[in-house]
């Protein structure tokens, strides 16, 4: 049987990583994000330009790719969301709402349109360690990221796991937009989110605080 993942914000970053390691390992691959398809992009991967803040649009995403898999079991991570970083007069109100967007409503209509068409199913959701540690100049993604983490951690108390494994991943600093020495490669964690997906054994991975080994 195909091994289907949804991987949303995979036009760069971490997303992107994320979309390649799954397709150069034998997974049927489809990415989402806002801007065109990236040239670096495995050529093994569907890119599907799609705004996933928008309800109707990401419900008939899901109606779509449920008239095309049928039953399959299909994975999914949440991994949209842009960074806007600045203190509180320094951001303008619709900053806010753009984290919001970005972060908080696409995770949840991609997982509502998912849990609404697929009967058992994987969730991994990209939050971050600024959800559980303020910081300054970092309230408009860190709140984002908060609300994520309070609603992801609500979808594993409505739902077994023996339906949905819903695991949420709190990744500290990450080298995404270039080398940086002291921050974790966006590759071991796809490798390591991969490894978490193809996983067959009697336990899953709920909550995990993920740090790099360099400071």
């Amino acid at each position: 049987m195909d091994k289907t993942v949804v991987v949303t914000g995979s036009g760069q970053g971490l997303g992107l990583v994320l979309a390649n390691t799954f397709a150069s390992n034998g997974w049927k691959v489809i990415g989402t994000g806002l801007k065109p398809r990236p040239e670096n992009m495995d050529q093994g991967v569907r890119y599907v330009e799609l705004d996933s803040s928008n309800p109707d649009a990401t419900i008939n995403f899901w109606r779509q790719l449920k008239d095309e898999i049928g039953e399959q079991t299909v994975s999914l991570i949440n991994n949209a969301g842009g960074y806007i970083g600045g203190g509180l007069l320094e951001l303008q109100p619709e900053d806010y709402i753009k984290q919001i967007n970005s972060i908080y409503l696409t995770g949840v209509y991609m997982s509502r349109g998912l849990i609404a068409n697929f009967n058992k199913a994987r969730l991994f959701n990209m939050i971050s360690a600024s959800a559980m540690k303020p910081l300054k100049d970092n309230g408009a993604y860190g709140a984002a990221k908060t609300a994520a983490a309070h609603f992801f951690n609500s979808l594993q108390q409505q739902y077994p796991p023996e339906q949905y494994q819903i695991t949420n991943l709190y990744p500290d600093k990450m080298a995404t937009h270039g080398e940086d020495n002291t921050a974790m490669s966006p590759k071991d964690i796809a490798e390591f989110i991969l490894s978490l997906a193809e996983s067959e054994t009697s336990f899953y991975l709920k909550d995990a605080y993920i740090y790099s080994l360099k400071k």
